[in-house]
């Protein structure tokens, strides 16, 4: 796999929608480390709500389940979100049931047993969708996100311009989500390996948590730096 579609991977959050926990347990424990987030949901109807609530960037999608099942959810998803990649499990082949999916431009449709290498060319294809529609982004709150293809911010619908070393720094930090990213990472990463001193690495910092928010991005005194979304 190409490194920026691992890099578009590693920041992604998952959707896993089955109503068995054994399999989503495999399947969680298989892609956790390729990817930022997963997200786990038992039925359609769960998964939608927390569709709104977590702004997955893929969603993996079993077809049989109870209260809503997976190609009701996935049409009603498609009402709301033309591009978001689908990729959809199941253990049956019913004819019906693959005209019905094909018409919801799926990624992928995966048929159980699913083996590693399966999963793992299925999640390539989504994160080329991805990039291909230059949808990715990643939200830090309601009114604030990080578009990966515009390089930008967007809050509260309007374009916030980043540096290109703020835009490098921002993006460390997304792949390094919920850890303490040291000061040499974000030497190495952000000032190409050259020393940066104490002052501007703060004033960085600074100009960065004023377009981001000062609570998504802290600082861990004689540690690093921390990105809790």
């Amino acid at each position: 796999m190409e490194q920026k579609y691992k890099d578009i991977l590693n920041a992604s959050t998952i959707l896993l929608v089955d109503d068995d926990f054994s399999l989503r347990h495999i399947f969680k424990k298989t892609i956790k480390s390729y990817v930022a987030k997963v997200v786990e949901a038992e039925n359609g109807q769960e998964a939608f709500e927390l569709y709104h609530k977590e702004k997955p960037n893929v969603i993996i999608t079993d077809i049989r389940m109870p209260l809503m099942d997976g190609a009701t959810f996935t049409s009603k998803l498609r009402e709301l979100d033309e591009k978001i990649p689908i990729i959809a499990i199941s253990a049956y082949t019913e004819p019906e049931i693959l005209v019905q999916l094909l018409s919801l431009k799926l990624v992928d449709y995966l048929v159980k047993p699913i083996n590693f290498d399966q999963l793992l060319s299925s999640l390539e294809k989504a994160s080329k969708e991805i990039e291909e529609k230059g949808v990715f982004e990643i939200s830090f709150n309601s009114s604030t996100s990080y578009s990966f293809s515009k390089k930008g911010v967007v809050k509260d619908g309007n374009l916030l311009s980043l540096t290109p070393k703020e835009i490098s720094l921002l993006e460390l930090l997304i792949r390094n989500r919920n850890r303490i990213v040291t000061k040499d990472e974000l030497e190495f990463e952000v000032y190409d390996g050259e020393f940066a001193s104490d002052n501007a690495i703060n004033t960085l910092i600074s100009k960065l948590r004023k377009k981001i928010g000062a609570n998504i991005l802290q600082t861990v005194s004689s540690q690093g730096y921390l990105l809790t979304i």
